[in-house]
């Protein structure tokens, strides 16, 4: 399959909500399969099921039964499934004998691609999966962060700020998936640029259950060496120059530094992939048209 009309045709590919579909042309029906037959994603995006939303799930089916479709596709021993494979897990548990499925006819590459977008559409995935996934999108299928952006619903400011948890270490990025700290702590922790200073405020974070907002207050004003002369650092630049930074860092959605020296100085503006940079740089011809 042709990655640049992949990325073209995304909406075509987006799973429709509990009704029958026109897509391309052709008329997709709600029809009923036996649970057995239908296997799980071979390339699917989740690593992590949370226990207690999984039995929400399962006590949600049992009282109203599984009202959205899975979406699936034919192959060699049966089916496989492509979005919905919570609902297959929770119906599976309850040993429910039929589902209701949409049967579509796509290929390996587009069956990823469903599968990715309409976990990160339906907010299942934890911020560390749906990084991996906005990468693989990226990496494997060449899409641009507006075309993510778009698919997903979501600013691509969001998918931008999204991805740069995956520079986290993996220590971090774990405990992001057990849950154990949350996206609010993982986005104040990944712009600690130091090593050190990140893994303690990282363990404060374990061993003191605090918050994203007291964490933010001890990166501000944290009393250990390298939070001083950050802090000392920070006091010392003009306000001006740090509002400018603070504008510039919501209008590209990315890390911005401005070094200034005097009368002179410099403008650094992280980006974390080629279409990043693309993106970045159309916001700024944007602005100068």
């Amino acid at each position: 399959m042709d990655k640049k009309v992949l990325g073209k045709g995304l909406s075509a590919l987006i799973p429709e909500k509990i009704r029958s579909t026109e897509d391309s042309g052709r008329k997709e029906e709600i029809t009923f399969l036996n649970i057995n037959l239908i296997k799980d994603n071979s390339q699917q995006p989740r690593t992590n099921y949370d226990d207690f939303s999984m039995q929400e799930l399962q006590s949600s089916l049992k009282e109203k039964g599984l009202l959205q479709p899975l979406l699936v596709r034919k192959i060699d021993n049966g089916y496989e499934v492509i979005a919905g494979e919570r609902r297959l897990r929770a119906a599976r548990a309850i040993k429910l004998e039929e589902v209701p499925v949409i049967i579509r006819n796509v290929e390996n590459d587009e069956a990823l691609v469903l599968a990715l977008i309409e976990n990160i559409q339906r907010e299942d995935l934890n911020s560390i999966e749906a990084a991996l996934a906005y990468k693989r999108l990226i990496d494997e299928y060449e899409l641009s962060y507006d075309q993510i952006a778009q698919a997903v619903g979501k600013d691509a400011s969001t998918v931008n700020n999204t991805l740069r948890l995956l520079k986290l270490p993996a220590e971090i990025q774990e405990k992001v998936i057990s849950g154990e700290i949350s996206m609010g702590h993982a986005r104040a922790l990944v712009g600690i640029e130091d090593s050190k200073w990140q893994s303690e405020l990282f363990n404060h974070v374990l061993t003191k259950k605090i918050s994203v907002r007291e964490l933010e207050n001890l990166i501000r004003s944290s009393s250990g060496s390298q939070g001083t002369k950050k802090k000392k650092k920070a006091e010392t630049r003009d306000h001006e120059i740090l509002y400018l930074e603070d504008e510039l860092q919501k209008l590209l959605g990315t890390k911005v530094s401005i070094q200034s020296h005097r009368k002179r100085g410099k403008l650094i503006v992280e980006f974390y992939s080629v279409d990043d940079l693309e993106r970045i740089l159309q916001i700024i011809r944007n602005n100068l048209g």
